[in-house]
């Protein structure tokens, strides 16, 4: 496989990257009383979750904002919120 073919977006660093900024985003959402809709697109509130975790930047890919709202679906204990 030559660099050209490389997916740089899917590699072992870049999906850790996206993890750890994920895990921030949804623990951010929380504290300010967010779900995981509240980080749909247009839902309004990105910018602030981005900023108040201390992002220097908003996230360039929609699975990072996918990745956080499926960790904010989840209680800080590891089990899914109920409704």
């Amino acid at each position: 496989m030559s660099s050209n073919d490389v997916d740089f977006a899917h590699t072992a660093t870049a999906e850790a990257n996206r993890d750890r900024k994920a895990a921030a985003l949804a623990a951010k959402a929380r504290e300010l009383g967010l779900t995981a809709a509240d980080l749909d697109v247009g839902g309004g509130h990105r910018r602030v979750v981005w900023k108040a975790a201390g992002l220097s930047r908003a996230p360039s890919h929609e699975e990072t904002w996918f990745a956080a709202a499926v960790l904010l679906g989840l209680d800080p204990g590891g089990g899914e919120r109920g409704g």
